[in-house]
């Protein structure tokens, strides 16, 4: 109570004065109404002994008083302007001058450095002040330059603040200083994101040669990061992180696909296992080529935000194969095997050669070719110097040995080392060398290679060799023609050779090799070629449409671009060419403010700021009188005076029942209780609510579009504090790391199954047998369970379905055998291991280029659909009237 009144000041201390007249006030009310008048009337004998029915009492009573009293002492003090934790007075008597840093490192920290800045900027309204605003950050509404802003009063500052945010490129302290050193002499707030930059020495020297200055910077925690790619994996990323942040910090890498959902998600750790220069994204092949765009969580910003645009979709390969291959041998012809192998990472496109160099592909693959027409030579020839890549692979129409278009000339005939005269035993293909981008396949003993074409021994073919057998012969050969690439396999494709095209080497070569493939070639700008800017970020990272100022960039220039108001980061390109333009890839290491050139102790947000408490003294004097006059009109009325008293008991016990509700968030709970809101049960592990949350969202759009039902939210739950009546369905996420719960979280989740709520339990991948359940679930009273029958009603409710996938797929769904709930023999509780919320949080089949993905993630979100419509409508749907209907649908 001590602190809290040595925080506590009154802006107009002189209406305190007003407390003075509180007495009178006080005798004023007591005689009120006004004390019987007595008068002598001699018939006043004959009502001796009788009591009247009403009772006027002849003053007021002293809790109404008191209530009235106390109204009045709330209007008196919040019209004195009572401030908790006031600004300091400012040093001087001058203007004072606020320089705010609004560049990417200042996005997630905004809110605070607004915030310290009105909390000055109401001391200098107070003091009648003159105030300075000037930015960091370059903006092409002022040529190119910080804005200045000045001199004004300090509500004109407020409005400017108002109208400020961080834009997405880097500060240019040279020209503030050179605003500043034009401005007047003023004492300065600086509002620092903590990173210094080139000039802030230089900058800090005007300061204080121009009146003097009072650092503010952000907690060593809270400072900002980068991403980019790393500099030593081109195929991971990297964490530009200052020095100063503390080892321990972690940080959550989102993944985001096309349709800005999160499919992924990765603690990354200062100082842990993993360096955070080299970030490599644990996620499957199948989401992994969805990802369209990077970002940090905890550090929302333009910086933090890495668009990866085509880095992980899947590329178009041509594989060259007659029309009638498939058909006639799809277990021989090279084209069976190489399609198998590359399906999951390529768009793959089939057919004569000359059907396939019309279109945009970035790999053309030449199983067995021989002779080819020199016109259509010359055509492939073109193709592979625009930068495409091409793949041969050799068989006995290669046996001639007509050199063209190979990466090394090669001998006349086979190498055979399977035929019945020979003594030599077939090689094996020998360990990847570490030059070689075949590097780190791990090489199995079962690869045989039994005929192969073998290369002239030419001076360069060490270099040109990308695999080895192991009796030294060349197995993969490369080399580049103009900005496109020769490779050759110097065996089948198909098993007719070797053992190469059956084992799993053979997959992840190619993989490698789709890598490697660039972009299409008919779609590749010149040098002089002109992107012009398609969507652009922000400063906190988010989307949004161009402005009609920006320049278009040239495509040979793009990696010297300077970021900034001509140039903002976001996604360029024409026509089918786009490309990404990420700030951090042109962010130096970033390095935290020291001291040695402030010249005082910075200030760190995050303290308590100023706050105003006159609105909540009038709402509360405002709520006084309306409680009495509640109680006067009770009062007043016909009522016996029983009754009178049991309405004022009334009205208190309602008053206490208010103050209990409010403090658990009344207005939370009248907003459940009034709409449809589906809810899910908060994980320790963060990831885990981040997908349960957008799953569940996608699952409400799903609702909203296709059903009647539309609800009106997501809910996240704590068993042990909140309400789950509200809820028609509760998914709860289980995973390895969950605590066992308290005796009130069961006796709340028992209570819900036992009126009536529906839980999804999902152990994500896990077997309900394996524990995780049981030890999460083990303390309430669940009835038997069975897998759920074929002919069960959640598979009829909505859609028609005979399998409940997830993420994954082939789970047992668990139901009650019989229902407990009374509700029309609809399952309290249903148990799986699929992963709805992760399938779920994909969205709809629309935003994904896997066919099979796709059909499983809309299998999935049917099965949401008709979950939820069971949980509200029951079981209707097993009764008879619906089976005629039913079984025209099926079709029997």
């Amino acid at each position: 109570m001590t602190g809290l009144l040595n925080n506590l000041i009154f802006l107009n201390p002189w209406l305190l004065t007003a407390l003075a007249t509180l007495p009178a006030l006080w005798f004023l009310l007591r005689i009120m109404p006004p004390a019987p008048k007595r008068l002598f009337l001699p018939s006043a004998a004959f009502l001796e002994g009788l009591l009247p029915r009403e009772k006027t009492p002849s003053h007021t009573p002293w809790w109404i008083l008191l209530m009235r009293i106390l109204a009045v002492l709330l209007v008196i003090l919040a019209f004195a302007g009572p401030v908790i934790h006031p600004s300091s007075a400012l040093p001087g008597n001058g203007a004072i001058r606020i320089l705010i840093n609004n560049d990417w490192a200042s996005a997630h920290l905004w809110d605070e450095q607004v915030q310290t800045a009105q909390d000055i900027l109401a001391q200098a309204a107070r003091e009648e002040r003159e105030v300075y605003v000037v930015t960091t950050a370059p903006t092409y509404e002022n040529n190119g330059k910080p804005a200045g802003f000045g001199p004004m009063s300090a509500a004109e500052a407020s409005a400017v603040m108002g109208g400020l945010s961080p834009l997405p490129w880097e500060a240019n302290y040279q020209s503030t200083n050179a605003i500043i050193g034009d401005q007047a002499d003023a004492y300065t707030y600086w509002l620092s994101h903590g990173i210094t930059r080139r000039g802030a020495k230089g900058l800090a020297e005007t300061l204080n040669t121009k009146g003097g200055f009072q650092l503010y910077k952000p907690r060593p925690e809270d400072l900002a990061v980068s991403l980019s790619i790393s500099q030593k994996n081109t195929d991971a990323f990297a964490l530009n992180v200052p020095d100063a942040l503390p080892n321990g910090i972690s940080l959550t890498l989102q993944a985001l696909n096309e349709a800005g959902s999160v499919i992924g998600l990765q603690t990354l750790t200062k100082g842990g296992d993993t360096p955070l220069d080299v970030i490599e994204l644990d996620m499957p092949e199948t989401l992994l080529r969805d990802v369209q765009m990077l970002r940090i969580a905890e550090r929302r910003s333009a910086g933090a935000t890495y668009i990866a645009s085509d880095r992980f979709a899947k590329k178009a390969v041509g594989i060259v194969t007659p029309d009638t291959e498939a058909n006639e041998k799809p277990f021989i012809e090279a084209g069976y095997y190489l399609t198998r192998a590359l399906e999951p990472y390529a768009d793959i496109t089939t057919g004569p050669m000359e059907d396939l160099l019309s279109d945009t592909l970035s790999m053309i693959i030449l199983p067995d070719t021989g002779a080819i027409p020199a016109g259509l030579l010359n055509r492939l020839e073109n193709w592979v110097e625009k930068g495409g890549l091409l793949l041969r692979f050799a068989g006995p129409n290669m046996t001639e040995a007509q050199n063209f278009l190979l990466p090394v000339p090669l001998r006349q005939g086979k190498r055979a080392l399977d035929g019945a005269l020979t003594w030599d035993t077939p090689p094996k293909l020998a360990p990847f060398p570490e030059n070689s981008p075949f590097y780190g396949i791990d090489v199995h003993d079962d690869v045989v290679i039994r005929q192969q074409l073998l290369a002239e021994p030419v001076e360069d073919l060490s270099e040109k060799t990308w695999a080895r057998l192991d009796d030294g012969t060349p197995l993969v050969t490369a080399r580049p023609l103009d900005n496109g690439l020769l490779v050759m396999v110097h065996t089948s494709a198909s098993s007719q050779w070797s053992d190469l095209p059956l084992s799993g080497v053979f997959v992840k070569i190619l993989n490698r090799l789709v890598k490697l493939a660039g972009s299409a070639p008919d779609s590749l700008q010149t040098a002089n070629g002109a992107l012009s800017p398609l969507w652009v970020f922000d400063g906190f990272g988010r989307i949004n449409d161009p402005p009609a100022h920006l320049r278009n960039i040239d495509a040979g220039a793009l990696d010297d671009i300077d970021i900034g108001f001509e140039h903002p980061p976001g996604l360029y390109g024409r026509g089918a060419v786009q490309t990404a333009l990420n700030l951090g890839a042109h962010i130096e290491p970033l390095q935290a403010i020291s001291h040695d050139f402030t010249g005082t102790q910075p200030l760190t947000y995050g303290q308590t700021h100023e706050q105003n408490l006159a609105p909540y003294l009038l709402v509360l004097a405002m709520t006084l009188l309306l409680l009495d006059w509640l109680v006067m009109l009770v009062l007043s009325s016909a009522f016996s005076f029983r009754l009178k008293r049991a309405s004022v008991a009334m009205i208190l016990l309602g008053l206490l029942a208010v103050s209990s509700i409010a403090r658990a968030d009344t207005a939370t709970d009248m907003r459940y209780a009034s709409g449809l809101y589906l809810a899910y049960i908060k994980n320790a592990d963060p990831s885990i609510n981040a997908t349960s949350q957008q799953g569940m969202e996608k699952l409400v759009e799903a609702l909203n579009r296709r059903t009647s039902a539309e609800p009106d939210g997501v809910a996240a739950l704590d068993p042990e504090t909140d309400s789950l009546a509200f809820f028609p369905l509760i998914y709860w996420p289980v995973s390895t790391n969950d605590a066992s719960l308290s005796e009130t979280a069961l006796l709340n989740i028992q209570s819900y199954l036992d009126h009536g709520g529906t839980v999804l339990f999902d152990t994500r991948g896990a077997d309900m047998r394996s524990g995780i359940f049981q030890k999460i679930a083990g303390g309430l009273d669940i009835p038997a369970l069975q897998p759920a029958p074929e002919d069960h009603v959640l598979g009829r409710t909505f859609y028609l379905l005979d399998s409940y996938p997830g993420l994954y797929s082939g789970e047992t769904l668990w139901v009650e055998s019989t229902s407990a709930s009374g509700r029309d023999g609809v399952s309290s509780v249903i148990i799986g291991a699929t992963d709805w919320a992760g399938a779920w949080a994909q969205g709809s089949g629309q935003y994904y280029r896997s066919s099979a993905q796709s059909r499983q993630n809309e299998m999935a979100m049917r099965f949401g659909v008709n979950l939820v419509m069971y949980a509200l409508t029951g079981n209707y749907k097993a009764d008879q009237v619906h089976v005629n209907t039913i079984l025209e649908r099926l079709g029997q």
